[in-house]
Order: structure tokens, then sequence, then C-alpha cells
């Protein structure tokens, strides 16, 4: 059982970590079903462990970068330093993942997303809204009688609703 949680903190796979054990998927299944020795709280611990490692990774190619060769184009060859001669690289960065890992550490700030207090607006804002919604095609999930304030409100920009 350890030798599984160890892999799966390590590699955040079910079918690595199965293989490194050298036990069946459905062993693991019996494991979590039956919560054998504590296992679902121990599986729990090795998955944060896992999005650990896998945060860390995104941090590393979105803040240090990823060194990449530079190639020609035309002739597919990696372009040479002439100081050096070695092929010439360059780092590359990750936008996405900066953008997510903001999102994920602070969403207040830099989520997408809006929240909306349904009872601090009056009757005729909700309306506009849901009818905004409604034309956009967000796909708003809840749904008000007219003149009764929904206890969700979708942002008419993201779809994004105060009930996430």
């Amino acid at each position: 059982m350890m030798e599984f949680l160890e892999a799966f903190a390590e590699g955040g796979n079910v079918a690595q970590a199965c293989r490194v054990a050298g036990i069946h998927r459905s062993t693991y299944s019996y494991w979590l079903k039956n919560d054998l020795g504590g296992f679902q709280a121990r599986f729990e611990e090795a998955r944060l462990s896992a999005v650990d490692v896998l945060e860390a990774e995104a941090r590393r190619r979105a803040v240090e970068g990823v060194p990449r060769l530079k190639f020609d184009t035309k002739t597919g060859q990696p372009y040479v330093d002439p100081r050096t001669s070695a092929p010439y690289e360059h780092r590359e960065y990750s936008d996405a993942l900066l953008v997510r890992l903001l999102v994920a550490h602070n969403p207040e700030r830099f989520s997408e997303r809006m929240r909306v207090d349904v009872k601090q607006l009056d009757d005729e804002t909700i309306l506009r809204l849901l009818k905004r919604t409604a034309v956009g095609g967000s796909g708003a999930e809840g749904t008000a009688e007219a003149g009764e304030p929904s206890e969700v409100a979708d942002d008419c920009t993201t779809g994004a609703t105060s009930a996430d």
C-alpha cells in the first residue's frame, strides 16, 4: 500500500502507481472503497502531494521558463552561437500557466468571474441581467420568476455565477 501511495504522490497517476506497486487497479479501487487502513485519508494526502508537484512544475515553466533550441526554418538545423559554437537556446515561458497560477492563488484579484450579491440589487437590475443573459446564451443554470430575485446571478460577459 505504501509503495502505491508514494508512487502516486510523486506522479499523480493511478495506473502508473499501480504498475510501480505491482498491483492491479482493482486492488486500488478495493482499498479506496473499503478504506482499508485509513486508505482514503492517506490517498487524499498523496493526491495533495501530487498536486504540489504539478503546481511546482507549472510555476517553473511559467516563471523560470524552459530552454528551447532555436532552428532555422529553411534548413531545419539549429542555430549555432558564434561565440561558443553550441546550439543557440532561448527560454520559453508559459503565459497561460502564469495566469492559471495567479487565478488559483488570488482569485479575488485575477479571476475573470464576477460575484454579484443579488440581494443588494433592485428588481429592475436583476431582470435586465437575466434578459441579457438569456439573449447572450451564457448557459445560465438558475432561473427566477419575474419579480423574484434569483440566488444565482450571471455575469453577462462570462457566464459565471455567484454560486460558483
